[in-house]
């Protein structure tokens, strides 16, 4: 799976950083310290030392992810079986990542996120927590306008 973020600045063209969390990864089991008088080994007719994790979910944290400060989304909308959550995030003291967690281990993986305003947004389908798309893009310059009266054109 593959995770586009795209940063714009109003004084520069727009970039864009790809992420990606790896759809699997890999680990292997093995015991610190046997107890005394015991001595370890691996069945490999029952399982291989090593084995696959599939990606099971993404997370936004302020500060690094072990430090386990997962955000909240701060608005979440959808029909049905599809939503998007997002998140908008202000530079701050603490940086924010971006982790990748994996099912059946306390393994993830994560990166930093660059230190600019961004807004981001994780799309989902169905009962999956792995989003189909996640974007995050610096928010764009808005400019204020003035309600016009009826009949007046809006002024300057």
């Amino acid at each position: 799976m593959t995770l586009a973020v795209a940063f714009s600045n109003a004084n520069a063209s727009a970039e864009t950083f790809p992420l990606s969390c790896p759809t699997e990864i890999m680990t292997q089991q093995q015991i610190n310290t046997p107890p005394a008088g015991w001595e370890a080994s691996v069945d490999v007719s029952l399982l291989s030392p090593q084995q696959g994790h599939s990606l099971h979910s993404v997370g936004f944290y302020s500060g690094p992810p072990a430090e386990r400060a997962l955000l909240a989304p701060d608005e979440t909308k959808g029909r049905g079986k599809k939503f998007i959550s997002s998140w908008t995030l202000q530079p701050a003291k603490e940086k924010y990542w971006l982790a990748c967690n994996y099912q059946q281990t306390k393994l993830i993986l994560s990166k930093q996120l660059p230190d600019r305003p961004l807004r981001c947004e994780a799309h989902y389908e169905g009962e999956s927590l792995v989003p189909t798309n996640l974007t995050c893009r610096t928010p764009g310059r808005q400019t204020a306008t003035r309600p016009s009266r009826p009949g007046k054109a809006p002024r300057d």
